[in-house]
């Protein structure tokens, strides 16, 4: 394809009536420019009609450009940037699919822009953390919930705690959040928070619960949750960064650390056995697993459990060495009956105050559990 139009060609295009006929020729010319096909002298003629209908007085002709140069990496900068500060209906195709913008250009643009413009950088193919940073600081809630659904974003820890302060109590912004396949273990521990205070807020205004008995409703719901959260873990680095965080920020209840050793969860448990004992991972480890009596009796009372804990939990422990994981599908939830089951079968060796209490730590609405420890035989714990 040649490029048949000059310079002198421009005065006339510039002076035709028609916005339809000059969209036509901006869009013809701007395919040309970034055609392979081109000589030097060519591009060089192009380019220059390109930066005079940038500035063209129509709309139609300046968003007839954008749409057509906007996936092309040739397009000069100057040209690009002006199209990008144009009004919105030339400027988002610029800002959701050029190339030619750096980190700083997107950064720049976005300090005076729109939130349909704000929203077309979030959703680019790929946003780089400090774009990310920008966009949540100073983005609307519609803005930083499509960041959260664009899976090219990348996004800092820093940027998502950033995100929970400002948004986490916005559905439209933590639903898309709490899918991200990158989203750090601590955020999550941070959205199960806010999502019982939401539950509790809703209990209490119904007016049909006490603030003790929905306090207790959600702490139970919370529990489960973290117990839930770290059987999903993969890696037992994801685990002890969630045991650090419940611990320093005071949920590092000795309810949950019950709840987990009961349902099988033992990564979970060692982890914050170690961390309430102040003792490293690899002691903590052979303190629970010692076959002998001592250890781990030494490990609860070092770490402050109340004392009526450690029946239930010897029990547990001692189950847990006893079952083992058949591989199979579903083969945790199979492995976490399982072991509920053993453990119900055991409460002979209880006494009727440490049963009592090992119920209402383990009882929810949903377990089958009856107050006299008689219950169907699927337990939700």
């Amino acid at each position: 394809m040649e490029l048949r139009l000059t310079k002198d060609d421009i005065h006339e295009l510039l002076e035709n009536p028609s916005d339809e006929a000059r969209a036509g020729i901006a869009a013809q010319v701007a395919t040309q420019a970034v055609s392979q096909k081109l000589s030097d002298s060519e591009r060089r003629i192009a380019t220059d009609i390109i930066r005079i209908m940038a500035c063209d007085a129509a709309v139609r002709v300046r968003s007839a450009l954008a749409d057509t140069l906007k996936h092309s990496e040739d397009i000069p900068h100057d040209i690009a940037m002006e199209l990008a500060r144009d009004v919105e209906v030339v400027a988002v195709p610029m800002l959701e699919n050029s190339p030619v913008f750096s980190d700083d250009d997107l950064i720049d643009i976005m300090r005076d822009a729109t939130g349909p413009k704000q929203l077309a950088i979030a959703s680019r193919p790929e946003v780089s953390e400090v774009v990310s940073h920008a966009l949540v600081e100073a983005g609307s809630n519609a803005v930083v919930a499509k960041l959260m659904s664009n899976d090219g974003a990348n996004i800092s820890d820093d940027t998502m705690n950033i995100v929970v302060d400002r948004f986490g109590d916005d559905e439209l912004v933590n639903a898309p959040m709490a899918t991200r396949d990158d989203l750090p273990v601590e955020i999550v521990e941070r959205l199960v928070q806010l999502v019982s205070e939401e539950v509790r807020d809703t209990l209490l205004k119904s007016g049909k619960v006490s603030e003790s008995l929905a306090e207790q409703l959600v702490e139970k719901t919370r529990e489960r949750a973290m117990v839930t959260l770290a059987r999903d873990l993969n890696r037992g680095q994801e685990v002890a960064r969630l045991v650090k965080q419940l611990h320093e920020n005071g949920r590092l209840k000795a309810s949950v650390i019950l709840r987990a050793v009961c349902t099988g969860e033992m990564r979970f448990f060692e982890e914050a056995m170690a961390r309430l004992a102040k003792v490293n991972y690899p002691k903590a480890w052979v303190l629970i697993h010692d076959r002998g009596q001592l250890g781990l009796r030494a490990l609860c009372t070092e770490s402050g459990l109340p004392s009526n804990y450690f029946k239930p939990i010897r029990v547990a422990v001692d189950v847990y060495h006893e079952l083992e994981h058949d591989g199979d599908a579903d083969d945790r939830e199979r492995f976490k009956q399982k072991m509920l089951e053993r453990i119900l079968t055991q409460f002979e060796e209880l006494d009727d105050a440490d049963l009592e209490f090992f119920l209402d730590k383990l009882a929810m609405p949903d377990t089958g559990i009856n107050p006299d420890g008689t219950g169907s035989q699927q337990i939700a714990v």
